[in-house]
């Protein structure tokens, strides 16, 4: 019988560490598709605000909306990091269609900002794309039992999902 006790324990032994270990990996593998998302957003942010200050002297009103969602230090506590990233997305749109109508849109400068930053969103979608694919992964993981008994007891939490 003591052997018995002892199998069943040393077994649920192994596959709660089995079952953490799985977690932690594709969290780890989570939170490296958000770290290169990260760099494409950080890198849109900055082409963003060099865009917008070249154009201030044009386009006063769109300028000052590109900023307000480009600035890291911009204090939007009211907005997640997501509708900060859709809002710049739209302030840009926004910005870009208001330079078609002046000489702006024929600045070599303000041109060659506008294909990086095509080419930062391109790269950008592939990257929401992994880290997406990796976060479904680790959230139905975090969700499935058996491995939502250990994700409770080990404080594993959901990843958001853009």
């Amino acid at each position: 019988m003591p052997y018995l006790v002892l199998a069943l324990v040393l077994v649920l032994s192994i596959a709660f560490i089995s079952l953490h270990n799985e977690l932690v990996i594709l969290r780890n593998r989570a939170d490296e598709a958000f770290s290169q998302l990260d760099i494409y957003l950080k890198t849109r942010s900055t082409i963003a605000r060099d865009a917008a200050e070249f154009a201030k002297p044009y386009l006063e009103g769109e300028s000052a909306d590109v900023l307000a969602f480009a600035n890291p230090k911009a204090k939007n506590v009211d907005m997640n990091r997501l509708d900060k990233e859709e809002s710049l997305r739209l302030a840009l749109l926004k910005l870009f269609s208001a330079a078609e109508g002046c000489e702006l849109k024929e600045s070599a400068e303000f041109i060659a900002l506008r294909e990086r930053l095509e080419s930062i969103d391109a790269s950008l979608s592939g990257a929401v794309r992994l880290y997406d694919s990796a976060a479904r992964a680790y959230n139905i993981r975090v969700e499935s039992f058996p491995a939502s008994v250990v994700a409770s007891l080990c404080k594993f939490e959901r990843k958001p999902v853009f």
